[in-house]
């Protein structure tokens, strides 16, 4: 059974973690609406003509978002999310007063008090987002929600992307088309392929079932957890962090073909960027070399994070989707990457990114 959460908790705890927004008085800052409107138009015109993807009759719509604006994006993402999810597939913990006096379960708060602190912690670090489910029409509407409106959008996020420009001297043009081309080409990904957003959204809803509140399974990943934070081996739990102490083995074969998902889409961003990038982006291997340097030394706290959600094993992750990429253009040139988006059963595993010659023989003897 998943239980619901308290969105108002997590949005409070991850505005509380977020901390201030910097920079928002300067002319950079000023300056970030109309360079990521031109940079998103730029960027969708070359990301479309390199990878010959179709957008389905859609423009890549981009907004800048500070800090809680990006975290009150991403909690009604979640929210509606979550109630797309089956009645039957809902549960309910023990109950605590609210503010008007009436009983919320007790999970809803812990929940919610959890999913904000991860927000709060990414608020502080991530500098652009695809969000798919932006604009999707709600149950009440009687519509799919996965059915996404207009493709849905890319968010920017200003103090953060005017930090590191500010910090490393980037020159803001060239560093915000850099992010562009990654950000339009997960865009294109979802247009090109409309089954994708069912899909992956039916996984996420499968997946999900990790918040079960079962007492003694949650005491039993505290004292696993607590191992491994002691032992300071690695990822906690593993490829999957946190997570993958709590899922079940059902729940753990439906996260790896997840991870598969999310292998493909991060490392064809990232192929794409470098190889459209590489000539309108003269400073994009600073960028890379600095970004690269921002993941593998963070503060102290961040490193804990990392470990404890298992960003450090997601990073490699996304650098094998990246090599299968090249890898399956080397051995059958961008018409044998495109199969991928053919169909669901096209997606490669997430053994088949580690080892990309696997799924080209499995496609081929499929015909």
């Amino acid at each position: 059974m998943i239980p619901e959460v308290s969105w108002s908790t997590a949005e409070r705890v991850a505005s509380a973690v977020s901390g201030r927004t910097p920079h928002e008085g300067s002319y950079h800052y000023r300056s970030l609406e109309s360079d990521f409107a031109a940079s998103t138009a730029h960027a969708e015109e070359m990301v479309c003509a390199y990878t010959r993807m179709s957008s389905g009759g859609h423009t890549a719509r981009s907004e800048v978002l500070d800090r809680p604006a990006w975290i009150s994006a991403n909690v009604e993402s979640f929210d509606r999310l979550f109630r797309s999810l089956p009645d039957s597939s809902k549960g309910s913990g023990q109950g605590i007063a609210d503010a008007s006096g009436g009983k919320v379960p007790m999970i809803r708060h812990v929940l919610g008090a959890e999913v904000g602190a991860v927000l709060g912690w990414m608020s502080k670090r991530v500098l652009g987002q695809y969000d798919l489910l932006v604009g999707v029409a709600s149950p009440e509407a009687d519509k799919e929600l996965t059915q996404p409106a207009a493709g849905g959008v890319i968010y920017y996020v200003g103090p953060n992307v005017v930090s590191l420009e500010k910090r490393h001297g980037f020159p803001p043009r060239q560093f915000r088309l850099w992010i562009a081309l990654h950000e339009v080409t997960h865009w294109l990904q979802f247009s090109n392929a409309p089954w994708l957003v069912d899909h992956l959204m039916s996984l996420i809803g499968k997946g999900l079932a990790f918040l079960s509140p079962d007492p003694e399974q949650l005491a039993t990943a505290a004292r696993r957890i607590a191992g491994e934070v002691w032992a300071r081996k690695g990822a906690i739990g593993g490829d999957l962090g946190i997570m993958g102490l709590i899922a079940d083995p059902d729940q753990l074969v439906v996260m790896k073909e997840i991870q598969g998902i999310m292998s493909l889409l991060e490392g064809h961003g990232n192929f794409v960027m470098n190889r459209v990038g590489s000539d309108l982006v003269s400073d994009a291997p600073e960028f890379d070399a600095v970004l690269r340097a921002r993941r593998n030394a963070p503060p102290p706290v961040s490193k804990f994070v990392q470990r404890a959600l298992g960003f450090d094993v997601k990073m490699r992750q996304y650098e094998q989707g990246q090599a299968f990429v090249e890898t399956l253009e080397r051995v059958g040139g961008p018409e044998l990457f495109a199969r991928v988006w053919d169909c669901p059963e096209n997606l490669p595993s997430l053994e088949e990114v580690q080892e990309p010659l696997r799924w080209v023989t499995r496609i081929e003897a499929s015909g």
